[in-house]
């Protein structure tokens, strides 16, 4: 079996040369790591020529209701069910209300889209959803102004659903506003927990997450 290995930017145009080039070269199928946006791109056009394509990672729950992605091969389930769980945890410990605060890209916003509906026809309150912008590179994000807005709603079930870049951070300006007191709760989604590692500094890991 021959592996070709290619790296490319994740955009339309550059995307259809490289598919192109694959398939000169006698490429049967691809594997694309990585986000659920990137995965539907490349499957986007793929599909088109009836190739394969296999994404390890991806989750967002609208790749799968798309046709023109027959090709498209997960191998993760959707966040739907994951949804579904962190639901059936406030349904099980009877909390009448939350908030939800993700990143503001696919993976944070169509990741808890169930979760809103399931709260809304079981007449949960949702108090508030909080989007942030994840910065480029290794610059760190700032969620003051969208945990105050949590804070000040009285909210006290926080449900965090983001990729795991940047999240000791999140936890850290949450510890200094007081949110990660008595009394708060907070859900972490897949993204967070399945690199947990990164929740840790040289002082180890904030003793009220474990």
């Amino acid at each position: 079996i021959r592996i070709f290995h290619r790296t490319f930017e994740n955009t339309p145009n550059n995307i259809v040369q490289n598919i192109c080039l694959m398939m000169k070269r006698g490429v049967a199928g691809i594997i694309i790591p990585g986000a659920s946006i990137h995965a539907g791109m490349v499957a986007d056009t793929a599909s088109q020529y009836s190739m394969p394509v296999i994404a390890p990672t991806a989750t967002d729950p609208f790749l799968e209701s798309q046709v023109k992605r027959k090709t498209l091969i997960r191998l993760l389930p959707s966040d739907v069910y994951q949804s579904r769980a962190v639901f059936d945890i406030i349904r099980h410990y009877e909390w009448k209300q939350f908030s939800i605060l993700t990143s503001y890209d696919p993976y944070g916003i169509n990741g808890v889209l169930e979760l809103q509906w399931l709260a809304t026809n079981n007449h949960i309150k949702i108090l508030n959803i909080q989007h942030f912008q994840l910065p480029l590179g290794n610059k760190k994000p700032n969620v003051y102004s969208e945990l105050s807005i949590i804070k000040n709603s009285m909210a006290r079930v926080i449900v965090l659903n983001c990729h795991a870049k940047g999240t000791f951070s999140i936890f850290k300006q949450a510890h200094q506003m007081g949110m990660l007191d008595k009394g708060f709760v907070w859900i972490l989604t897949e993204g967070i927990t399945g690199a947990h590692h990164m929740l840790a500094d040289e002082f180890g890991f904030f003793s009220t997450l474990l």
